[in-house]
C-alpha cells in the first residue's frame, strides 16, 4: 500500500472495493456439500464421491454440481430429472449447511483488517442467495461484508461478469477501483471479463495448479493475501 492506500495494479487509482468468492476462498464447505451430494447419489443407487472429487466439482452452482456428480457415474440427467435431483440436494444441504464448514484460517481477522482500511467488501458467490445468506449467518460472518451476493435468476453465474458488475454498481465503484479474490478458473474468467485484477488463493476448489490459471497474482493462503493487501 502507498500513503493513499491500496493501489490498483492496472489503473494506479486507489482501490475502493474487494470482491470475494465464497466456497474454496473464504470457507471450506466441501465436507458438508459432499455429505448432502453423496446422500442423493446413494438414494439413486450410485456410489459416493470422495471429498477431494467433490471439491473439484464446486464453483458453478448447485445444478452443475449435481449434473457433474451424476455424469462421473455415467448417468446423464435430463432437465426435469436434474431439477428434481438438485432440489433433493438443496434440501439436504440446507439442513446441514454448517455442520463441518468453517472459515479458512485468518479469514475473520483478515476481513476485519481490510475493512479498517476503508475498503468495501463483498461476497460474490455462485451459491444460491438463500444458501449463501444462511451459511454466512450460521458462521457469524454476515457482518463482515458490505454486500452479500449469491446466485439469483436475474444474473448469469460466474464465469460471466454480470455478478461482479452488479457488486461494483452497488458500491458505486469502477472496475479500475476494485479487485476480485477467488480460487478457480471460473473466478479468473469472470474477473477478466469484468476488467478486474484477480488474486487466487491456493488450496481451493480447483484440479489445476493455481499458478497456471492466469490470475494477476496468486497467494498461498488468506493470511498472505491480507499481508499483500495491507503492506505499507
Amino acid at each position: 500500500m502507498s500513503d493513499k492506500g491500496l493501489v490498483h495494479p492496472f489503473s494506479r487509482k486507489s482501490v475502493r472495493a474487494i470482491l470475494f468468492d465464497l466456497d474454496g476462498t473464504l470457507v471450506d464447505s466441501a465436507p458438508d456439500i459432499a455429505v448432502a451430494l453423496n446422500s442423493v447419489m446413494a438414494k439413486h443407487g450410485l456410489s459416493p464421491h470422495s471429498v477431494i472429487v467433490v471439491r473439484s466439482l464446486i464453483g458453478e452452482g448447485i445444478h452443475r454440481l449435481v449434473e457433474k456428480a451424476f455424469a462421473l457415474r455415467q448417468k446423464t440427467l435430463g432437465l426435469t430429472e436434474l431439477n428434481i435431483r438438485t432440489a433433493e440436494f438443496a434440501e439436504l444441504y440446507e439442513a446441514h449447511i454448517a455442520d463441518h464448514t468453517r472459515p479458512y484460517p485468518g479469514v475473520i481477522a483478515g476481513l476485519a483488517a481490510l475493512r479498517r482500511q476503508g475498503l468495501k467488501i463483498a461476497v460474490v458467490s455462485n451459491k444460491a442467495q438463500h444458501l449463501t445468506d444462511q451459511l454466512l449467518t450460521q458462521l457469524e460472518l454476515s457482518s463482515s461484508f458490505d454486500l452479500i451476493l449469491g446466485a439469483r435468476d436475474t444474473l448469469p453465474k460466474k464465469p460471466a461478469p454480470d455478478m461482479l458488475y452488479f457488486a461494483l454498481r452497488e458500491f458505486s465503484a469502477a472496475s479500475d477501483e476494485a479487485l476480485f479474490v477467488g480460487d478457480s478458473i471460473a473466478d479468473v474468467r469472470a474477473a477478466e471479463a469484468a476488467g478486474l485484477p484477480c488474486i487466487l488463493i491456493e488450496g481451493g476448489y480447483t484440479v489445476e495448479a493455481t499458478a497456471k490459471l492466469g490470475a494477476w497474482k496468486t497467494v498461498a493462503d488468506f493470511q498472505q493475501l491480507v499481508k499483500t493487501l495491507t503492506a505499507k
